[in-house]
């Protein structure tokens, strides 16, 4: 499993709490949707931490 930096999930947070998000349906189409507009390569299990933790914000 691939560790995230901190600096990579706060950027990710911002763009995704950004007006880009809002096209989004949900926090999981958004992660998905960054995820393959950056390149960033998350896996599944990667994207549900990522998940819930944007969701506890």
């Amino acid at each position: 499993m691939r560790v995230l930096l901190v600096e990579d999930e706060e950027r990710l947070a911002e763009a995704i709490a950004s007006g880009l998000a809002a096209e989004a349906a949900t926090i999981a189409a958004a992660v998905d949707h960054h995820d393959q507009r950056f390149g960033i390569g998350l896996d599944s299990s990667e994207k549900a931490a990522l998940v819930a933790f944007l969701s506890a914000l």
